[in-house]
């Protein structure tokens, strides 16, 4: 009881914030007016500018019941709705972890939530701009770690129709030869993106080709990573964003190089989690693979870090004496550091010029070079197997 008046106190706090805050759901607002553009013209993808409708076809469907909610109170919905979904994300943890009551469930996601909430940064940013990180968490993490049977690979395969990058984990389950989870997966992305398609076939043919084969997106997000546009280059949090910045570069390399890296990055993060799910530690191979999905995107934001909370848990699962869970706990520790503060340079003299670069390094690079960390944690990692070991054999 007392964890459900923490979570809804800290939901009621975060409301009031949001809503009191520059950013006040921007995004999500965006994406309102996205689908008045859609009803208006048929066409959601243009003009693709500033709040860009920048998903799949697929995600106008998912997105469509924001309609039905009044606009006045669409935000606080949005919130309410994203703290459940991050409770729900932590109660699967939980629920893999310790095998634990309902009520003990309930507890360890209410109290969690209220507490993650207040402590990363991430979750308040994508609370603040109305993103559909906590959302993705959720559907990956029970997708992952509790839904059995047939209906697994469904959230995952909804949360590649929503967003793209959620698609690892059908590639992981490829990778596992879990052939039922991977296509059950794609089945679903298939067909919620074709569903979209149908219904709005003038965007849908947009999408395909101006977005995707025209290069659209590729230019709006690589471009903002080779110095079209600098909030990327300054908060971007991707392994693309941090080559693109003094002392690796200065906007210079060309996207292949770019790109190539990140898919390198992406392997390597398959490889991590290969070698801790062998090992029958789910958990940790979940958090390597939301971490890579995310930082080998061209370009990654403070919100899409919603993970954070789950890198405390990581000593529940490979106990303290290993390298993964000491490098988790101390990553997940420096996520609580609002980064954000000090990635631009202010005026100074030389010496606080060059202290000011140190601080602007560290607070524009922290997050992807945490989790760069965790990976290399993950691939390093000696401890035992403590559960069954998955390897690659159908479920």
């Amino acid at each position: 009881m007392l964890g459900a008046v923490a979570l809804g106190l800290s939901v009621f706090a975060s409301t009031r914030n949001v809503v009191s805050a520059h950013e006040n759901g921007a995004d999500l607002l965006g994406r309102l007016t996205n689908l008045h553009t859609l009803r208006r013209t048929g066409d959601i993808y243009v003009p693709f500018r500033v709040e860009a409708f920048t998903y799949p076809p697929g995600a106008i469907l998912l997105f469509w019941p924001i309609l039905w909610v009044p606009a006045g109170a669409l935000v606080s919905a949005w919130i309410v709705a994203s703290c459940v979904a991050l409770a729900g994300a932590l109660a699967g943890a939980a629920r893999y972890l310790f095998r634990t009551s309902f009520a003990g469930l309930v507890a360890v996601a209410c109290w969690g939530g209220a507490i993650s909430l207040h402590v990363f940064p991430a979750l308040a940013e994508c609370l603040a701009w109305g993103q559909v990180g906590m959302f993705l968490l959720c559907a990956c993490t029970l997708d992952w770690l509790i839904v059995r049977g047939r209906g697994r690979g469904v959230l995952v395969g909804l949360a590649t129709a929503l967003k793209i990058y959620p698609g690892v984990f059908i590639v992981a389950w490829l990778w596992r030869r879990q052939w039922r989870e991977a296509l059950t997966g794609l089945a679903s992305a298939v067909v919620v993106t074709g569903m979209g398609c149908a219904l709005w076939p003038r965007s849908a043919a947009t999408y395909f080709s101006k977005v995707v084969f025209g290069g659209a997106e590729i230019a709006k997000f690589t471009g903002g990573v080779v110095g079209s546009h600098s909030s990327e280059v300054v908060n971007g949090n991707s392994v693309a964003a941090l080559l693109e910045r003094t002392p690796f570069s200065h906007g210079s390399l060309s996207p292949f190089v770019v790109l190539s890296v990140s898919a390198l990055v992406l392997v390597f993060g398959f490889i991590a989690a290969r070698r801790v799910w062998r090992k029958g530690h789910e958990l940790s191979a979940l958090i390597v693979l939301l971490i890579v999905s995310v930082i080998a995107a061209p370009v990654a934001w403070d919100h899409y870090f919603v993970f954070a909370p789950l890198l405390m848990l990581v000593p529940f699962e490979c106990g303290w004496r290993s390298l993964l869970p000491r490098v988790s706990v101390a990553a997940g520790l420096l996520m609580m550091v609002p980064w954000y503060h000090d990635r631009v340079a202010g005026p100074g003299n030389w010496l606080s010029g060059w202290v000011s670069a140190v601080n602007i390094f560290t607070a524009r690079n922290a997050l992807v070079l945490l989790c760069l960390g965790v990976v290399a944690a993950a691939y390093f990692d000696k401890s035992p197997a403590t559960g069954g070991v998955v390897g690659e054999c159908s479920a």
